[in-house]
């Protein structure tokens, strides 16, 4: 190519002569956001983002349903039943002349053989366990119980809609096609993941708004004030699986866009979560630098893990080291934005076809 020509296709590349191009870059979020709504992969993926947390929370929202009165006393005549079977005799007898089988200490040779009789009945009884189920706590379920599962869906969802997106566009040849209208390729670049950030934010905030609103609303109507979740607590939930979404969209779309393949980057991406679970608890070292755990904290607020190296140096495996909120973002930021800007070199250096 000759010198003049070169100059031409580098000053249209970088926007040279077009004045008015920043103002378009609104145009280019809108395009893609049109593309995303028709492609069946990213609709399918936003239904199953939609449909596992309604599950989800109609699940929980059964299994800690408070108990009525015949379910009461259909307890009741199942617990007369089984008092009086001869199973529940056998077992006692068997407690009887092995009581430490059965966690009660004392010797039934030497010991009051029926106050053995007595205990071991206490403790076969079933009791009130078969009367109750455990309550719905909203806290508990943001802190560690089914909001983790929501997020992490929500997120795997939107790491594969962006991957899948992407991809697509790197397997048809159409990013080709795209960058006849927008030559800048960065830009065109941005507009995509400034797309798909936008969809998995707003589709995780609506999701996890839904959610803890049904939950809190739940057990609210169950006369159960103490169990609900305060506003605070509830908007940190949704805003920690906001950003957790955009994040995982944005490994997703930069590791497709440095690979240039939608299959090499679940290859990648499971393979490097099995190495990182499996090394450290292998080794015996200290895992606290594990981005495992940053992509836990990242979810939950915070996560735990034991020092491994202490219970080879101290002999003791009790210390718990604390990964926070903000640790966790800084350790995976910085992995992001080293792919992110490895992904930016790589599509404006190579041949796109």
């Amino acid at each position: 190519m000759s010198a003049p020509l070169e100059q031409a296709y580098r000053a249209r590349r970088d926007g040279a002569g077009h004045p008015d191009q920043r103002a378009t870059f609104g145009r280019l979020v809108r395009v893609e956001l049109l593309r995303l709504g028709r492609r069946r992969a990213v609709l399918g993926l936003l239904l199953v983002a939609v449909l596992v947390p309604a599950i989800t929370c109609a699940v929980l929202v059964v299994e800690t349903r408070p108990i009525t009165a015949a379910e009461r006393a259909q307890a009741e005549q199942q617990r007369a039943e089984y008092l009086a079977s001869d199973e529940f005799a056998q077992s006692v007898e068997d407690c009887t002349k092995q009581p430490a089988d059965f966690a009660i200490e004392g010797d039934p040779d030497v010991d009051d053989a029926p106050s053995f009789v007595e205990l071991c009945r206490d403790s076969l009884d079933p009791g009130d366990f078969v009367y109750e189920r455990s309550p719905l706590t909203v806290d508990d379920e943001q802190d560690d119980g089914s909001g983790l599962f929501v997020v992490l869906v929500l997120g795997l969802t939107a790491l594969l809609a962006a991957a899948t997106s992407i991809g697509h566009d790197f397997a048809t040849g159409s990013i080709a096609n795209q960058l006849l209208v927008e030559p800048r390729r960065l830009r065109l670049l941005a507009g995509k993941l400034a797309a798909l950030v936008l969809v998995a934010a707003v589709a995780a905030g609506v999701v996890l708004g839904l959610y803890w609103a049904v939950l809190n609303g739940v057990a609210a109507g169950r006369g159960e004030p103490a169990a609900t979740a305060s506003l605070s607590s509830t908007l940190q939930a949704v805003g920690r699986g906001m950003v957790f979404a955009s994040l995982a969209a944005l490994l997703g779309f930069a590791l497709t866009a440095l690979l240039r393949s939608t299959v090499g980057t679940l290859g990648v991406l499971v393979g490097t979560t099995l190495l990182l679970a499996i090394v450290p608890s292998t080794l015996g070292s200290d895992d606290t630098w594990n981005p495992l755990l940053s992509v836990d904290a990242l979810a939950s607020g915070s996560a735990e893990t034991y020092r491994y190296e202490d219970c080879f140096t101290v002999g003791e495996c009790g210390q718990l080291s604390t990964i926070t909120y903000v640790e966790g973002l800084l350790t995976v930021g910085v992995i992001l934005l080293v792919l992110a800007a490895s992904a930016a070199w790589s599509f404006r250096r190579r041949d796109v076809r």
